[in-house]
This record gives structure tokens, C-alpha cells and sequence, in this order.
């Protein structure tokens, strides 16, 4: 959607009314602006209704819609959001301007601090000095280029909060990147657990090498204590065997005799 200011200034002397209106995209670019200027003794309302009238007109007639209309009148938006406007003093100028909203659609009215038209106001000063009404398209006079400037953040102001934002972001986020110190003290500590890890395989490597140099050792002893197990077991078979035998001996001298 389309954003439009307008204002108006009050030459009485001359019985002149400047009219400036400047339409902006959503990012703030200047679309469209212009500068018109009528001869009319019009009231301040009458006039700033006959803006809006003429604003909507130039939206309409250079295809830049949707659009909101942004006054410094709440009177006035009320009036033209209110309806049957026949009886009222602004009457005919309200009626034209439903027709057109009409014809348009999605045409929204709000009102704003007079702070907010400073380009359209620029515009109609211009519009007082020149004769003839003057159109910009994606342009505008050199007299408002500080204003429309001033309407909006440059790029540069933007990107540098944008760093700032993203710094800020970091320090204070979870992903917030060590310091040189802290990085000294983790890459201590990966180190020292390194050389721990590498004395600990050592002395795995140097107990691996003790039992083997043992196991012939141990093969010999375990060769000696099964040597020593088998004499026992002879040597228990052997007297529980003796007295068997020796009674059978006698048993059998008693039978020859």
C-alpha cells in the first residue's frame, strides 16, 4: 500500500492556495509528488478538503493504489469517513470526494501530527511561487530534498544500527564467540588432557610389556604347581590302595592253609 501527504498554504494577500501532495512506497521512496496552486477564498478546511480531493485525483490518474491519505485534520477525517455530507457546508466538496473513493476503493483515511507533512507542506510553498501546476514521477524539487531525506534513516545510519544490533547479539546470545584469553585457557586444557591421555597409554604400553615379558615365567610356575598336583594325587591313590592289598594277601595265606 501507497502512503500520501498533503497540506496546504494560505496566501491572503493574493487569494492564493498552494497545494503540495507527495506519495511514498512502503520503504519510504518517493513515488509521485506535485505541486498545484488555485486562486479561490476558500476557509483553512475548505481547502485542505479540496487537497485531499486533488490528492486522490493524482493517486488515482498515475495508478498508485492502494493508498492511505494521511491528514493533520481530524475534523476532516471524520467528515469524509462519516458520509451524507449533502447538508454541511463542505458538502459538495465531501460528495466528490466519496465519488472518487468510490470509483478507487481501498482508500483509507487517518489522521497524523502536522510533523508528518513537512515534504507536502515544502510542496505547496513551491506551488506559490510557480505559476502552473508541476508533476514528479519517482521525483520531486530540490526545495524538500532535506525534508524527504529527513523522513527517512540513509543507509548508512541503517546499516551501522544493524551491526550494532547483531553485535550486541552476539555478546549476549548463546553462540557468543570466546576471547582470545578464554581460547588460550581451552586450548591448555585440550592440551593437558592430551599429555595425560599419552602417559596413561604409556603406562598401559609399559604394563603390557611387563606381562609379557612374565608370561614365561608364570607358563613355568603353573608347569611346576600341575607337576606337584599330579604326586599328590599318585601318591593318595597309592595309600588308599596299600591296606586293600595287604588284607587280600592274608586272606589268601589263610586259604592255603
Amino acid at each position: 500500500m501507497y502512503k500520501a501527504n498533503c497540506d496546504i498554504v494560505v496566501d491572503r494577500i493574493v487569494g492564493k492556495i498552494g497545494l503540495g501532495t507527495v506519495i511514498r512506497n512502503s520503504k519510504g521512496e518517493v513515488m509521485a509528488s506535485c505541486a498545484q496552486s488555485i486562486t479561490a477564498n476558500l476557509s483553512l478546511k475548505s481547502a485542505k478538503l479540496v487537497a485531499v480531493w486533488k490528492s486522490i485525483t493524482f493517486s488515482r490518474d498515475y495508478g498508485l493504489n492502494p493508498c492511505a491519505f494521511e491528514l493533520d485534520e481530524a475534523c476532516v477525517v471524520k467528515w469524509i469517513e462519516k458520509g451524507g455530507h449533502r447538508e454541511s457546508v463542505h458538502g459538495r466538496i465531501l460528495d466528490d470526494i466519496d465519488s472518487i473513493v468510490d470509483d478507487i476503493g481501498e482508500v483509507v483515511f487517518c489522521h497524523s501530527d502536522r510533523g508528518a507533512n513537512k515534504v507536502a507542506r515544502g510542496l505547496a510553498n513551491f506551488a506559490l511561487k510557480s505559476n502552473d501546476g508541476t508533476f514528479w514521477m519517482e521525483d520531486f524539487p530540490n526545495c524538500v530534498r532535506i525534508l524527504v531525506e529527513a523522513d527517512r534513516p540513509t543507509l548508512a545510519a541503517s546499516i551501522e544500527q544493524s551491526r550494532n544490533k547483531a553485535s550486541r547479539h552476539e555478546t549476549k546470545g548463546p553462540g557468543t564467540i570466546p576471547s582470545s584469553s578464554n581460547q588460550e585457557n581451552q586450548s591448555g586444557k585440550s592440551s593437558g588432557t592430551g599429555r595425560s591421555s599419552e602417559n596413561n597409554s604409556n603406562d598401559h604400553d609399559g604394563s603390557l610389556r611387563l606381562m609379557i615379558a612374565l608370561m614365561p615365567v608364570l607358563n613355568k610356575e603353573t608347569r611346576n604347581l600341575k607337576g606337584e598336583a599330579v604326586g599328590l594325587l599318585v601318591d593318595s591313590e597309592s595309600k588308599l590302595r596299600s591296606p586293600v592289598s595287604g588284607q587280600s594277601d592274608g586272606t589268601k595265606q589263610q586259604t592255603n592253609v
